[in-house]
């Protein structure tokens, strides 16, 4: 459903990828397949990565606007599942 909005194109298509222990990045995982990839590498993976600070290691030209398309978009996939909520 998420993917049919067209809310989360960078997330499904160009995940984030995982800051290792060696601050190294974890090769990016390919497009995400479900719901459970979208949650989990997706949203849970921008959020920890924004708030442990892992952005701040950089990752290439025009991070800074990929990362605020990547929490833009977590944020729209978010707003989405509560909409999709009973009340």
């Amino acid at each position: 459903m998420v993917a049919d909005a067209g809310i989360a194109n960078t997330i499904i298509n160009d995940p984030p990828r995982k800051l290792m222990n060696d601050l190294a990045w974890k090769r990016n995982p390919g497009p995400l397949k479900n719901t459970h990839e979208l949650i989990v590498i997706g949203v849970c993976r921008i959020r920890n990565s924004f708030i442990h600070g892992e952005k701040l290691v950089g990752g290439g030209d025009n991070q800074w606007e990929r990362d605020a398309t990547l929490v833009r978009e977590a944020l729209a996939i978010l707003k989405f599942a509560l909409s999709q909520a009973p009340d």
